[in-house]
């Protein structure tokens, strides 16, 4: 999803993340999160745990929220002072990837910027 999400502007509302990350999941999955029965992807099949099973169940009850929430406090934070057209990029990512958010010295095309 990170890969998929990491050129998307930094959505303005909750609704805008909830809808686009709904159709993320869709779109990778080919299932809706309404379907809440386990679905087999063969492209994520790589052995492991889940050996390319996916949960509709834990994306909607856990991880959906879990981004909603990153985002709101990611919110709060360019609230705070920090110049969103300047850290949009690193924010929206941070919220898909877990990854820390940069200082606001950091910028998108600088060696030092993270794009994983």
């Amino acid at each position: 999803m990170k890969t998929t999400l990491e050129n998307y502007e930094y959505p303005d509302t909750e609704e805008q993340l909830t809808v686009l990350l709904e159709q993320t999941y869709q779109q990778l999955t080919g299932v809706s999160l309404s379907n809440r029965e386990p679905v087999f992807v063969e492209r994520y099949s790589h052995g492991g745990m889940s050996s390319g099973h996916i949960s509709p169940q834990f994306w909607a009850e856990h991880a959906i929220p879990m981004l909603l929430e990153r985002y709101r406090e990611s919110k709060k934070a360019l609230l705070g002072g920090t110049d969103p057209q300047h850290l949009h990029y690193y924010y929206f990512l941070s919220i898909i990837s877990n990854s820390p958010t940069p200082s606001s010295e950091t910028r998108r095309d600088s060696p030092t910027g993270n794009r994983e």
